[in-house]
């Protein structure tokens, strides 16, 4: 597509349609063999709809259109009506996504430590920022009545609808994508021959990336079916879809082919609201491959504390549990003492028996009592160290605060169905909070009547059997 071309489609985004159909023609012909998802991701075009205002009149306040003409990959385009009087954003442009979300190789940590979080006498990490304590202040305690009533009528408490002054503007997925950010310690598994040293920078992966991985701020939860395509520079790919709904489920895939790994997962998100608490816990297996190789991990418990009364703490407790089958080897970490709340302590053992990756009781069939009573001639590794410093097998350093969690960054054409379509998200990004509020009441109400009919069809479908 040359410049004229692309001029021409920003402008008049009725032509849409037929630049689609010739630049993709073209582009087959030219190009023979199209045989990957790379090789024809590029042809989507979503980088260059509704980037102008609908009536050509750009006063640069954000919108493409006013009244029931929605953007043109809205979710809900054929439910919007007039009377909604509804503002349509626009899409972002491929100038904002370089200065916004593509700018940094890594993730900016010291910002996250330094203005922040602070590190508590118990070793918690204590919210400080005054803007997110201000923006959650008086929201939070609504949140709980609320949660306390879905959780006395038996709901699961991530389905809750929420204030948007309460949300950051990013998807849960994007969330996802920036968590597992540890690569360099899957390009240090890559280089490994033996199953425990292949094993150890897999664990110190997992454990790495929750220092990079701190975000107190709540994300947008996904709609059914919506996605996410990004990539770091070390060259992994990520990509996420939300599968279901109720319970939450996402699918992620990481992958790097020039160090031969990948990381997948089907993870359900599961909130408990305690008395001034939130849990999160990510229920599934993730799947690590370094060149052929195959290990199973779970993730411990996130802690968000002081909900009510109190300050802000955030830290991880419970275990992670490990399962490397074709070399009959399995670990456990232990996260948090009554002191020390980001240390962590663990082992690596010979696994004596074969398990099933498809329990549902996994973690404890691999180690019934927490670790306590495994066999002393077993223990062939100990795990030491601190989240937020240091993970150390037999006291020797597999990854420390050096290490560079890699920022997430976007793709300039994705799929129709990416989070970066949906209109609450983009107008809190543009800071316009009633109109994302509006639009998030909206989208909800639509969801909801679209779930009703998917259980309608389903127990139409159940009589027929």
């Amino acid at each position: 597509m040359n410049k004229a071309e692309v001029k021409t489609l920003t402008k008049e985004n009725t032509l849409v349609t037929e630049m689609i159909k010739k630049h993709t023609i073209r582009s087959f012909s030219e190009k023979k063999s199209m045989n990957t998802f790379e090789d024809i991701g590029g042809f989507a075009l979503t980088r260059f709809i509704a980037l102008t205002k609908i009536d050509g009149k750009d006063n640069g306040d954000h919108s493409y259109s006013h009244g029931a003409t929605t953007s043109p990959l809205s979710l809900i385009k054929s439910n919007v009506k007039a009377t909604d009087k509804l503002v349509s954003p626009l899409y972002l442009s491929e100038e904002y996504i370089k200065t916004h979300y593509n700018i940094h190789k890594y993730i900016q940590t010291e910002k996250i430590y330094k203005q922040i979080f602070a590190l508590n006498k118990n070793h918690e990490l204590v919210l400080q920022d005054k803007k997110i304590i201000e923006k959650q202040t008086g929201i939070l305690k609504d949140v709980i009545k609320q949660a306390g009533i879905m959780i006395f009528t038996g709901q699961n408490v991530v389905r809750m609808s929420l204030p948007i002054k309460i949300f950051q503007p990013k998807s849960h997925l994007e969330r996802l994508g920036s968590t597992l950010t540890n690569l360099n310690s899957l390009k240090l598994a890559s280089e490994q021959k033996e199953p425990i040293e292949i094993m150890k920078p897999c664990i110190s992966y997992l454990i790495g990336s929750l220092y990079y991985a701190l975000d107190i701020q709540k994300p947008f939860n996904p709609f059914l079916g919506e996605t996410i395509q990004g990539y770091y520079e070390d060259g992994t790919s990520y990509y996420a879809e939300h599968l279901l709904h109720d319970p939450p489920i996402d699918a992620i895939l990481f992958e790097n082919k020039k160090y031969n790994f990948k990381v997948y997962g089907n993870l359900e998100t599961v909130a408990k609201i305690g008395t001034n608490e939130i849990k999160i816990q990510f229920d599934g297996l993730i799947t690590i491959e370094v060149n052929g190789e195959t290990i199973y991990f779970t993730f411990p418990t996130i802690i968000n504390g002081g909900l009510i009364f109190g300050k802000r703490r955030f830290s991880f407790n419970n275990q992670m549990v490990v399962y490397y089958p074709s070399k009959d080897l399995k670990a456990i970490i232990h996260f948090g003492t009554e002191d020390k709340k980001d240390i962590i302590k663990g082992e690596i053992y010979r696994a004596r028996e074969k398990y099933n990756i498809m329990d549902k009781d996994l973690q404890s069939k691999l180690f019934p009592k927490n670790g306590k009573k495994e066999n002393k001639e077993d223990s062939l590794s100990l795990i030491s160290g601190s989240w937020i410093n240091n993970i150390q097998f037999d006291n020797k350093v597999y990854w420390d605060t050096s290490f560079k969690g890699f920022s997430l960054k976007m793709n300039l054409d994705v799929l129709p169905s990416d989070w970066r379509f949906r209109e609450d998200l983009l107008w809190l990004l543009y800071e316009n909070v009633t109109y994302a509020q509006s639009w998030k009441t909206k989208l909800e109400d639509v969801q909801r009547e679209y779930r009703k009919k998917r259980t309608d069809h389903l127990k139409i479908l159940s009589k027929k059997k």
